[in-house]
C-alpha cells in the first residue's frame, strides 16, 4: 500500500513487483545494495526467503547512520526530524530494534525527499534527552552523526491543550451483563445487546446546575446523578430513586428531559431496548418519571403511555404541532430475533400534558437510529429528521403541523449507510442550519455496495441472514463456511471443502430462496456533513480521515477553540461486532476544527487532550465547572464515564443564553447572537438527538479576540421573536423581554 497522504493509500503491489502469491511472516527493510533506498526481505512459509531489489531511481533521498553513545550505540528509541521545502514538509523517523512481525530492519533511517535538493533542517532528539539541530544537509549522501558528549537537555514544553480530563464520574460504569445475541440469529453481523450507554443533561431540581441521567443495561437500574456544587468544581450525587429499580429488566436506551406534563419542570423520559427479552415483552415497555419539581420522580400514571412494546433507540420532543405542549419521536431500533426486519417507531402527540397518543400511522420505518427536530428550512416549523441503518436519512417536513416525507426532493434518498447519529450547527456560516451524521467509517473490512440477503434460503421455514459483497461483478458470500455451515448445515454437502465455498457466488449457494429474500444495499460508509441550500435540500461532503477510522456514535457541537466557527466531536469505537469481523476501535475520539465554510480539519490528540479509546457511544455537552464552557461527558459501553473540561481558549470570551420560559417555547428556538462587525451566530435549542443524547440546553457563544457581542434576538418555537442588547457575558432572555 502507498500512501497518498492524508491517511490515504493506493493499492501497488502489482506494480511494485509484490504480487507473489505465497504465505509470508516477518518483513524487514534494508539498502542491501548500497545505492542508498530501501530493499526488503520477506519470510515465506515452507519456501526460500524472498528478496526484492528497489528499482526506484526517481527522488532525492537522505540517509543518517546514528552513532549513539556509551552503550547504545546503535541510538536504539532517537526520534529525528527531517525539514524540507517541499510536501510533506516534515518527515519523522524513529530508530527501534524490531517492527512488525518477529523482525528487524536496519537502524539506518533513510529519508525520501522527493524533488527537494537538501534538508533545509535536521532535529535529532537522543535518547539521553539531549537535541542536535543540523542544517542544510545535501541530499543523495549518507551521513555518520556521533552522538555529542555535552548536549544540553531539552526543554519540554508544556502542550496547552483544548481539553483536561477528569475523574470527576469515574465512578459511573454501567457493566454489561454477557448475553449471547447469536443464539437466536447466528449469523448476525454486530450484537444488539451492547449498543448503549446513553446520557442526559437537565436542571431537574430548578437550582440552576445541570444534571445527568445515565442509561444502564439491563438488570441494572438507570442513574440520576445530581450536581451539588456551583463553585467552580462540581461534584455529582447520586440520586436514591426506588422509582427507577423497579424498571432494571428493562435495558435503557436513550433517556430524555423534558416537561411532559406543562407544569414547568423536567420529567424524564426512558426508551427501553435492546434483545435481552422475547419480542412483546413487557420489558420493552418505554418509561416516562414525572418530576415534583425538587427532582423526585415517579412512575407516570397507567394510560399515559400507549404501552407499545417494541425495541427502540432514541427519543427527541418537540412541540412540532404548536398546540401548546412537547410531543415525542420515539425511533424503533430493530425487532428481537428478527434483524433486520423494519419495527414500528412512534410520534406521541402530548394530548395537554395529560395523554400520549402514537399518530405515527406507519410512517417512520427503518432501523431507526437517531432522530433530531430541527427546522430545515427556516420556515418557522420544527421537521424531523431520522438516521436509519441499512437507509437513507430521512426527511419530514413540517407542514404547518402535518409531517410529509421528503426524503426524495431533499437529496437524501439514494444516500443509504449504516447512519448512527446526527447534529445540527451552522458549519458553513450562512445563517441557515447544516448537519454532521455519523456512519461505519473506511476502516473496516467492509466496501460498497455492501449487501444484506433476509430470508428463508436453505427451505427450513426460519428466515437467515447473508452479508454480501460485489467482486468483478459477482455477489459473493462475506461470512465463511464454517459459521455459515453452523448456521445452514446443508452447505457442508453441497461445499464440503473450504476452496469449494470460497469459489462459489452466493446464487450458487442459495439459488432456491434468494429471490425470495429481502435485499438490502448500502452505498456511503463515510461520516459526513449535509451542506444545507438554505430550503431543506442537502449536498453531502464526507469529513476528513481522521472520522472515518471507526464507526461514529455519539456528536457534540461547540465553538471549543474560540475562533468563532463551529467545531465537532465525534465518539467513536464499536466492540460488538462478531469475532469473524472483530472490534471496529481504531478510534480515540475525534475532534474537528471547523473552517467556517463547511470544511474541517482534525486535530492531534496532544493539542486536543482528548484520548476516548473506549467503545464510546453516548456523548453531552454540559458545563460541570461552572466557567460557562462545554465541557463533554463521554458514556462508554462496559467502561467509566469520561468527563473532558474546557480549558478557556486565551482571549476569546464565553457567552451563554439561558431562555426563561416555558419548556414548551423554549425547545425548538433558535437563538442568533449578532456581533458588532457583522457576523452572526445561530444555535438551535434541542432536546434529544445526537446517539442516545441529551445536550445542555443553555447555548454557548465563543466571541473570538477583537469581536464584540452586539444583540441577540430568540425565536421561539411558537414562531413569536424577542430581540435584546448584550449587556453581559450570561444574559438570560425571557419571553417577552
Amino acid at each position: 500500500l502507498r500512501t497518498e497522504g492524508g491517511l490515504k493509500f493506493s493499492a501497488v503491489g502489482r506494480e511494485w513487483g509484490l504480487d507473489v502469491k505465497a504465505v509470508s511472516y516477518g518483513a524487514a527493510l534494508g539498502d542491501l545494495d548500497g545505492d542508498g533506498d530501501l530493499d526488503l526481505v520477506v519470510n515465506n512459509f515452507g519456501g526460500a526467503p524472498g528478496v526484492y531489489r528497489n528499482g526506484q531511481e526517481k527522488g532525492e533521498r537522505l540517509t543518517l547512520d546514528l552513532r549513539g553513545a556509551g552503550r547504545n550505540r546503535s541510538a536504539l528509541g532517537a526520534v529525528v526530524r527531517v525539514e524540507i521545502s517541499s510536501e510533506p514538509s516534515v518527515l519523522m523517523r524513529s530508530v527501534t530494534a524490531s517492527r512488525g512481525f518477529m523482525s528487524s530492519n536496519d537502524t539506518l533511517l533513510h529519508f525520501g525527499l522527493g524533488e527537494a535538493n537538501k534538508a533545509n533542517r535536521v532535529v535529532i532528539d537522543w535518547p539521553n534527552g539531549g537535541r542536535q539541530i543540523l542544517k542544510n544537509m545535501t541530499a543523495g549522501r549518507r551521513y555518520v552523526i556521533e552522538q555529542p558528549r555535552d548536549l544540553p537537555p531539552r526543554k519540554k514544553k508544556e502542550a496547552k491543550t483544548l481539553f483536561t480530563e477528569s475523574r470527576m464520574l469515574s465512578r459511573v460504569r454501567p457493566s454489561e451483563d454477557i448475553f449471547n445475541d447469536f443464539s437466536r440469529q447466528p449469523l448476525l453481523p454486530s450484537m444488539h445487546s451492547q449498543m448503549g450507554p446513553g446520557i442526559a443533561v437537565g436542571d431537574i431540581n430548578g437550582n440552576g446546575r445541570e444534571d445527568l441521567y445515565v442509561s444502564h443495561p439491563a438488570g441494572q437500574e438507570g442513574k440520576l446523578y445530581e450536581q451539588t456544587d456551583g463553585s467552580g468544581r462540581a461534584t455529582f450525587s447520586e440520586l436514591e430513586n426506588q422509582v427507577l429499580g423497579v424498571d432494571a429488566a428493562s435495558e435503557d436506551m436513550a433517556p430524555l428531559f423534558f416537561d411532559a406534563d406543562n407544569d414547568g419542570d423536567l420529567d424524564l423520559f426512558v426508551v427501553s431496548g435492546g434483545v435481552e427479552g422475547d419480542p412483546g415483552q413487557g420489558v420493552y415497555r418505554d418509561r416516562l418519571y414525572l418530576n415534583s419539581g425538587q427532582g423526585e420522580f415517579q412512575k407516570s400514571p397507567v394510560g399515559m403511555l400507549p404501552g407499545s412494546t417494541g425495541s427502540g433507540s432514541v427519543a427527541c420532543a418537540a412541540d412540532y404541532d404548536r398546540d401548546g405542549d412537547l410531543d415525542l419521536f420515539v425511533g424503533g431500533r430493530l425487532v428481537p430475533g428478527s434483524y433486520p426486519e423494519s419495527p414500528q417507531s412512534e410520534l406521541l402527540q402530548n394530548d395537554g400534558g395529560k395523554k400520549f397518543v402514537d399518530v405515527a400511522a406507519g410512517r417512520f420505518g427503518g432501523l431507526v437510529t437517531s432522530a433530531l427536530w430541527t427546522d430545515v428550512d427556516a420556515d418557522g416549523w420544527l421537521d424531523l429528521l431520522v438516521t436509519r441503518e441499512w437507509g437513507a436519512i430521512a426527511l419530514f417536513r413540517n407542514n404547518k403541523g402535518e409531517l410529509i416525507e421528503d426524503t426524495q426532493k431533499a437529496g437524501l434518498a439514494n444516500r443509504t449507510g449504516w447512519w448512527n447519529s446526527i447534529v445540527g450547527g451552522d458549519f458553513d456560516g450562512d445563517g441557515d442550519l447544516d448537519y454532521v451524521v455519523g456512519n461505519n467509517g473506511l476502516n473496516t473490512k467492509y466496501e460498497t455496495p455492501a449487501l444484506l440477503y433476509y430470508g428463508d434460503v436453505d427451505g427450513t421455514g426460519r428466515k437467515r441472514i447473508l452479508e454480501a459483497e460485489m467482486e468483478k461483478g459477482k455477489c459473493y458470500p462475506i461470512r465463511g463456511l464454517s459459521c455459515s455451515s453452523n448456521a445452514m448445515p446443508f452447505l457442508r454437502k453441497k461445499t464440503p471443502k473450504f476452496h469449494d465455498f470460497a469459489s462459489a457466488t452466493l446464487f450458487d449457494l442459495y439459488s432456491g430462496g434468494l429471490e425470495k429474500a429481502d435485499r438490502y444495499e448500502v452505498n456511503t460508509l463515510e461520516s459526513g456533513l449535509l451542506i444545507n441550500s438554505g430550503e431543506g435540500i442537502f449536498e453531502f461532503r464526507s469529513l476528513p480521515a481522521m472520522a472515518q477510522v471507526a464507526p461514529v456514535f455519539g456528536m457534540a457541537v461547540s465553538d471549543f477553540d474560540g475562533d468563532g466557527n463551529l467545531d465537532v466531536f465525534l465518539a467513536q469505537n464499536s466492540f460488538a461486532p462478531q469475532v469473524e469481523t472483530g472490534r471496529m476501535d481504531g478510534g480515540t475520539g475525534a475532534l474537528l476544527k471547523g473552517l467556517g465554510d463547511g470544511f474541517f480539519e482534525a486535530i492531534r490528540a496532544d493539542r486536543s487532550g482528548i484520548i476516548a479509546a473506549g467503545d464510546a457511544k453516548g456523548v453531552a455537552l454540559a458545563d460541570v465547572n461552572s466557567d460557562r464552557w462545554p465541557d463533554l461527558l463521554v458514556a462508554n459501553n462496559d467502561a467509566a464515564m469520561q468527563v473532558f473540561e474546557s480549558v478557556p481558549p486565551s482571549g476569546a470570551r464565553s457567552l451563554t443564553v439561558e431562555l426563561k420560559a416555558p419548556w414548551v417555547l423554549a425547545v425548538g428556538a433558535r437563538v442568533k447572537v449578532k456581533l458588532e462587525s457583522g457576523k452572526t451566530y445561530i444555535r438551535e435549542i434541542s432536546a434529544g438527538g445526537s446517539y442516545l443524547s441529551q445536550s445542555s440546553s443553555i447555548p454557548q457563544f465563543t466571541i473570538p479576540i477583537g469581536e464584540s457581542a452586539k444583540s441577540i434576538s430568540v425565536r421561539w418555537s411558537d414562531g413569536e421573536m424577542t430581540s435584546a442588547l448584550v449587556t453581559r457575558d450570561a444574559m438570560t432572555i425571557s419571553r417577552g423581554h
